[in-house]
């Protein structure tokens, strides 16, 4: 069909591959510090205190499925749109919040930060969870079948970990941003 918008299974893949360490990570990470998960869940305000324990234990279980569903390939479409729904809530929360004027809020999403200092949610998170949420949604696109050869592994592996450096790197770019402005205070 002309026009019709075609991914290559290696772009597929290395989002896969990105989705799989993005939501292993944050899981891992909400589950071993479930009282900062906690605490950040009750700064949002968006839910009654009464069950924030039971989503601080279940949201890190749903994004460790994720990232297995992902890595393995399990159920493609439904992981991607839960995925990119869970990204969605995540990006409203911070909106929500930013509306009401309350920026002092730690993301919850900074594990890739060095030191306790996290990231507090400004507009630029939006962006990013925007733009995951778009490559995301990506995967549910056709791809165009082909057999890949071993530069197309080793494509996938090199682009993935400039993917996850990238994400890291601008994570932390955030979580500095936090930490410089609580000098200036």
């Amino acid at each position: 069909m002309i026009g019709e918008v075609v991914f290559d299974e290696v772009v597929s893949i290395v989002i896969a591959c990105c989705m799989f360490v993005l939501f292993a990570t944050a899981g891992i990470h909400k589950l071993n510090d479930r009282q900062t998960f906690l605490a950040t869940l009750n700064d949002y305000r968006l839910v009654p205190p009464s069950i924030t324990p039971m989503l601080s234990f279940i949201v890190p279980i749903l994004e460790a499925c994720l990232a297995l569903f992902w890595i393995f390939q399990l159920l493609q479409p439904l992981t991607a749109i839960i995925s990119a729904s869970l990204l969605s809530i995540y990006t409203l929360a911070i909106a929500i919040n930013l509306a009401r004027g309350r920026t002092h809020i730690d993301c919850g999403c900074n594990f890739s930060a060095v030191g306790e200092t996290g990231s507090l949610i400004s507009p630029a998170l939006l962006l990013r969870n925007s733009l995951l949420i778009l490559a995301i949604l990506g995967t549910l696109l056709p791809t165009a079948p082909r057999e890949l050869v071993w530069l197309d592994y080793a494509t996938i592996v090199v682009t993935t970990l400039v993917a996850v450096i990238f994400y890291i790197s601008t994570s932390q770019l955030l979580a500095n941003k936090t930490a410089i402005a609580t000098w200036r205070y």
